[in-house]
């Protein structure tokens, strides 16, 4: 049967065993090393406060098949990290619960061998000025995460329907990052705030509302990939991927401010608007997929290679430029693989003023340019242009060098 005490103090050794213990009032872990063992649940309804002693970083360790639910407050406090090995083990944050994570350790919650389950079911506070990581097999949010300082990465897989608050303290924007593991966001989940959110690894599935502040803050890939799925519109956070992949496969429009592809691609079959400035400062990157891109600011292509770079636009890709796309440095746009298009709108302007011998070029399938607004070639080199069609209905100013047209068409 359930067994219950007012309070407990564990400064060292083992709380274990096969049966159920509640603590109603404080639950502390002062020493510099504790652990909780075995397949019993613990269950605490008050304050509960992992502060070690250590001053090199203190752990409790949960083994064994534990399971620990809070009902009251958990404080996970100085340098300290809760650390799971062996067999089974949960951490539950029950409804109406509180865990506040303010340690200073680089992994708060850390995995070992076995499996290690975390559920947010209430409200989670991340407040540190520096990075921790959250390692385990799943990590479930259907409460509240705030991160309200610091950097919290999550490197655990999982399906979330709570809401994910990122915002700022001091000035310094707070960082969520998804780390690894494969996460999907339900339609009743949000990501919102005025901070950051990074993927950096594994993938993520946002099929919820993606609604942080469209200014200051940032969507940054740096590895792995982020899915954009049906529910997600309007307005997002400036975008920027260094590597791995960004697919927009929404119903409805998206918008970005700004974009930069530093690497990596930018896919989907969803329609991206981008307000701002899109920027191509890498040595190679990607744009994929059968949605649509539409520029609206000033686009530019100079990539650091210093031996030519490319943009690749592939598999089925529209890119409809409406403010002013410069192909500069020595640069080229290379399209390849199904039917892929380029737009230079009514009233846009494309500036080529690379050094490439190829600013466009086609490998396999079929490459559309059109130009509907003014195309200006200014370079000294000589250029070839080189598609299935090229249609002008607008205007082409060829400045100086040569323009080459290998392509079909009628202007």
């Amino acid at each position: 049967s359930n067994v219950s005490v007012p309070s407990l103090t564990l400064s060292g050794g083992t709380l274990g065993g096969s049966g159920n213990l509640t603590v109603s009032g404080n639950f502390s872990v002062p020493g510099a090393s504790a652990t909780l063992s075995g397949t019993g649940t613990l269950t605490t309804l008050g304050t509960s406060s992992v502060n070690m002693a250590s001053a090199s970083g203190g752990y409790l360790y949960l083994q064994n098949g534990k399971t620990w639910v809070n009902q009251g407050v958990l404080n996970l406090a100085g340098d300290d990290y809760l650390y799971f090995t062996n067999a089974t083990n949960t951490l539950v944050n029950d409804t109406g619960a509180t865990l506040n994570i303010t340690t200073s350790s680089t992994s708060p919650i850390s995995t070992g061998s076995g499996t290690t389950n975390v559920s947010n079911l209430g409200t989670l506070n991340y407040n540190t000025a520096s990075s921790g990581t959250l390692t385990a097999s799943t990590f479930t949010n259907a409460g509240t995460v705030n991160v309200q300082s610091g950097t919290l990465a999550l490197n655990a897989s999982g399906e979330d329907s709570g809401a994910y608050v990122v915002g700022t303290s001091g000035g310094t924007t707070a960082r969520l990052n998804l780390a690894g593991g494969a996460r999907t966001w339900s339609s009743a989940s949000s990501v919102s705030g005025l901070g950051a959110l990074a993927v950096s690894g594994g993938t993520v599935n946002a099929n919820g509302s993606l609604a942080l502040a469209n200014t200051g803050s940032l969507i940054t890939v740096s590895g792995g990939t982020l899915n954009l799925g049906a529910p997600v519109s309007g307005t997002l956070a400036p975008v920027q991927i260094n590597s791995g992949a960004l697919n927009v496969n929404t119903s409805s429009n998206v918008s970005v401010p700004s974009l930069t592809l530093s690497g990596g691609t930018l896919g989907g079959s969803g329609n991206l608007t981008v307000s701002g400035n899109f920027s191509v400062p890498s040595a190679s990157a990607t744009l994929s997929g059968t949605g649509t891109l539409t520029t609206l600011g000033t686009s530019t292509i100079n990539l650091a290679d210093a031996s030519n770079g490319d943009l690749t636009l592939r598999d089925g890709k529209t890119w409809v430029n409406r403010g002013v796309l410069n192909l500069a440095g020595n640069d080229g746009l290379y399209f390849t693989n199904a039917t892929n298009t380029l737009v230079n709108d009514t009233g846009a302007t494309l500036n080529i003023t690379t050094s490439s011998t190829s600013p466009i070029s086609t490998g396999s399938g079929t490459t559309n340019v059109s130009n509907l607004g003014t195309l200006n070639y200014n370079t000294a080199s000589s250029g070839t242009l080189t598609a299935s069609t090229f249609t002008n209905a607008g205007t082409v100013n060829v400045q100086s060098g040569t323009l080459a047209l290998n392509a079909s068409g009628e202007d």
